[in-house]
This record gives C-alpha cells, sequence and structure tokens, in this order.
C-alpha cells in the first residue's frame, strides 16, 4: 500500500499535467478567438461594401 507521501507525489503530479493541458487549451483558445474577430471583421467590410454598392445602384437609376 502506499503511503501518503506518494499518494501526495501521485496527485501533485497529475495536478502539474492538468495545469500544462489547461495552459494548452487556452492559447489554442485564444488563437480560435483571434481567428474568429479576424473573420468578423473581413464578414462586416464584406456586408458595408455590399451595402453601398447597393445604395449606389438604387441613386444611379
Amino acid at each position: 500500500m502506499a503511503t501518503h507521501e506518494q499518494r501526495i507525489s501521485r496527485l501533485e503530479g497529475a495536478f502539474e499535467q492538468l495545469s500544462v493541458r489547461l495552459d494548452e487549451m487556452n492559447s489554442r483558445l485564444n488563437e480560435m478567438n483571434s481567428r474568429i474577430n479576424t473573420l468578423t471583421h473581413l464578414m462586416g467590410g464584406a456586408w458595408v461594401t455590399i451595402m453601398a454598392a447597393i445604395i449606389t445602384l438604387f441613386f444611379a437609376m
């Protein structure tokens, strides 16, 4: 049977692995958030361009 020190050291190792995995997940989520923001800005710019073209065509008639 494992001693308390061995159990605690196993738990510490598990928590360290969990911390590393959570840090990796956090960096991936930050990267995804950055990509979503870029895509949102591109879509907003495209929408403005299309609306400007529609308005221009409406007043050109």
